[in-house]
């Protein structure tokens, strides 16, 4: 029996993504994208939860985290020099929330 064939619009992560999924599913995917070349930056890509879990079953975690920023988040800080907000990264790499509420 011949592989059924998917055609996916879109070269980006999810085209890609299901691309690979759908081949190891033995689907033959086709993507066609409207870029005539690859962007050589791109956004940031938030991993964490089924971003990370995705990752990890493309097993990817261990390259990717090769390549992360290795940022420790940031924060805002006013003028009196007391941290009003701060978005630390969290033991998954991730970024969490906190903010500093003045008494």
């Amino acid at each position: 029996m011949p592989q059924p064939t998917v055609l996916i619009s879109g070269a980006g992560i999810a085209g890609s993504v299901l691309a690979f999924f759908l081949t190891r599913a033995g689907f033959h995917p086709i993507i066609v994208e409207r870029s005539p070349s690859l962007r050589k930056a791109g956004q940031r890509i938030d991993n964490r939860r089924a971003a990370l879990q995705t990752v990890r079953r493309i097993g990817l975690e261990d390259r990717v985290r090769s390549k992360t920023t290795k940022e420790a988040g940031f924060a805002f800080v006013g003028t009196n020099g007391k941290r009003l907000a701060e978005f630390p990264v969290d033991e998954q790499g991730a970024m969490s929330f906190r903010v500093h509420f003045a008494t």
